[in-house]
């Protein structure tokens, strides 16, 4: 019995460990300058399309008024 209550002490405190550790984080300013993506792998192969994919919806972001 006293094992089981060790362990229900023990996940209780990941559990609370879990919900604090995971407090918002602050953002970022983005970068005023040009942001360059660096893909490793040869031209027209799928990872670069993803990465071309991905840059053109990161150039249409705009910062939140929040």
């Amino acid at each position: 019995m006293t094992r089981l209550i060790r362990l229900f002490r023990a996940a209780a405190a990941l559990a609370v460990a879990g919900i604090l550790g995971t407090a918002p984080a602050l953002a970022q300013q983005l970068p005023s300058g040009d942001i360059h993506l660096i893909c490793g792998f040869q031209a027209g192969s799928g990872a670069d399309a993803i990465v071309h994919g991905g840059s053109g919806l990161a150039s249409n972001m705009q910062p939140s008024r929040a």
